[in-house]
């Protein structure tokens, strides 16, 4: 056997096990409000009156489709890892895993597992808005909200539109290169390179 399809109708609570190998995940979301949370070889969707469980898995995807406000939490290995955020979909990879979120309204990205990990966030063709702190980058719209937490490099880009940026330095020495569609921001916590945003206000 080379495949397995698996349907379940009015389960409530269900877990899925692989074995290893390059096992594929899919979990889809209710009308209700779901979460979906993800990290090397796991994913769990759930929602109002439901919970599912996929475990082994080197791939795993959660969809958002169906309506309701859903959030997406992926988490990131001990190795240096990946994260690409967009207003369609949010991805974190490393060496033995891929997490993918799509269609989601917001989605958090979590590099604190250790490593070199590094984030890109890329914006829409409308109006975004950038805010860089010490503890998170995020990147929002009226439509999405994407952030990025405890990852050492960020890069973050605007998708073409009025882009705004907010960022703010540490207690400790922080370099700031400001430029007229970007900047970079450089202290002992993490790198950000931010470039499409014409708008940029900076508070040491």
């Amino acid at each position: 056997m080379t495949g397995l399809t698996l349907r379940a109708v009015g389960t409530e609570d269900a877990t899925v096990r692989a074995r290893g190998g390059a096992s594929s995940a899919e979990l889809i979301d209710s009308t209700g409000d779901d979460t979906f949370i993800a990290g090397p070889g796991w994913g769990e969707m759930n929602g109002p009156g439901y919970r599912l469980r996929a475990q082994g898995f080197r791939y795993v995807h959660g969809y958002s489709r169906n309506g309701g406000s859903d959030v997406a939490h992926l988490y990131d290995s001990a190795g240096d890892d990946r994260l690409s955020a967009n207003p369609l979909q949010t991805v974190l990879y490393g060496a033995d895993f891929y997490l993918r979120a799509k269609g989601f309204r917001y989605t958090h990205g979590y590099g604190l597992a250790g490593g070199n990990d590094t984030a890109q966030l890329t914006g829409s063709s409308g109006g975004d808005r950038l805010i860089v702190r010490s503890s998170f980058v995020s990147l929002r719209n009226d439509a999405f909200f994407a952030r990025a937490k405890g990852f050492r490099n960020v890069i973050a880009l605007g998708g073409g539109g009025p882009d705004v940026a907010d960022a703010a330095g540490t207690a400790s020495a922080d370099r700031f290169i400001g430029r007229w569609n970007g900047f970079e921001l450089q202290n002992a916590v993490q790198t950000v390179q931010a470039g499409g945003f014409t708008d940029t206000v900076f508070l040491g």
